[in-house]
């Protein structure tokens, strides 16, 4: 029911993948779960998919550039335990 009523009135939605970390398999599960509720409940409307999944070597030319430092407790962080990463995301730190 509170899909429709948001639907109907016009009103802007915002669904997160932030449970799977923003992972590119994890964003399009939330996408195709959208969609296939859209469908059944004959719903319209725009999708975005947002990807945060990061590539390694980004990561790598980051942490050269002392753009990238480990996140408390962690110990040092090199390259090669970037690449060891399955699916980095950001964190940022302010």
């Amino acid at each position: 029911m509170r899909r429709r009523t948001s639907a109907s009135a016009r009103c802007l939605r915002v669904v997160g993948s932030c449970g799977t970390a923003g992972t590119g398999s994890g964003v399009a599960w939330v996408a195709e779960r959208a969609e296939r509720i859209a469908k059944e409940e004959n719903l319209a409307f725009t999708l975005a998919r947002i990807y945060s999944e990061l590539k390694p070597d980004d990561l790598i030319a980051a942490l050269h550039a002392g753009k990238l430092r480990p996140l408390p407790p962690s110990g040092r962080i090199d390259a090669d335990t970037i690449r060891q990463a399955e699916r980095p995301v950001p964190c940022p730190v302010r």
